[in-house]
């Protein structure tokens, strides 16, 4: 990654973090539960409402909130980028020398006639990113194969060095370190 976009990465985490601080209560526990991946239900909304109504009050109130440098703003973001899904074994119908490749930056589209993959390939990404609405891999229903485990690989690149991720697609997300090659398609940062 670029110094200047590091920096630049960096100073928009600090003025996200200096922003957020001065933010109602309610908001900035909100924001903490929600970085923490913990629930908000009935019960904690109840609870920002009674929030809301004592700071109007200037009443001291307890709160979480995210703490100066707590958000992965760090001098340890990288850049990760997917540069080519390959070796797809036992996908739908994808022949086995069907591969996607990635620009490093920017976008990719996928487009094609019906038939041609590209929901084969979802269901990949899907199942690699621990979707709500992932499939199970099936198949080629037109091969008499039961033999064939589910299987492809990554190629990707993290600040500049290449590696493969090899992943089974028939245990689910247990053996490959799904969620980070999925953010790294759509393009967001990850952190180290």
């Amino acid at each position: 990654m670029a110094e200047n976009e590091r920096t630049s990465t960096v100073n928009a985490y600090t003025q996200f973090e200096k922003w957020l601080s001065e933010q109602p209560y309610w908001l900035q526990d909100a924001t903490y539960r929600i970085y923490h991946g913990l629930e908000i239900d009935d019960a904690v909304i109840s609870l920002y409402a009674d929030m809301c109504i004592a700071q109007a009050k200037g009443e001291r109130i307890e709160y979480k909130h995210i703490k100066p440098n707590e958000s992965k703003g760090s001098e340890s973001l990288s850049c990760m980028a997917v540069l080519k899904l390959t070796d797809i074994v036992g996908v739908n119908a994808l022949a086995s020398d069907a591969n996607l490749e990635f620009l490093r930056d920017g976008v990719t589209v996928v487009y094609g006639l019906n038939g041609a993959g590209k929901s084969g390939f979802m269901r990949i990404f899907k199942q690699l990113s621990g979707s709500p609405y992932e499939e199970t891999i099936q198949p080629n229903v037109f091969i008499k194969s039961s033999a064939v485990k589910p299987s492809c690989k990554f190629i990707v690149s993290e600040d500049d060095q290449e590696r493969e991720i090899i992943c089974d697609l028939a245990s689910g997300k247990k053996n490959c370190h799904y969620q980070a090659v999925m953010y790294s398609i759509l393009g967001f940062r990850t952190t180290t």
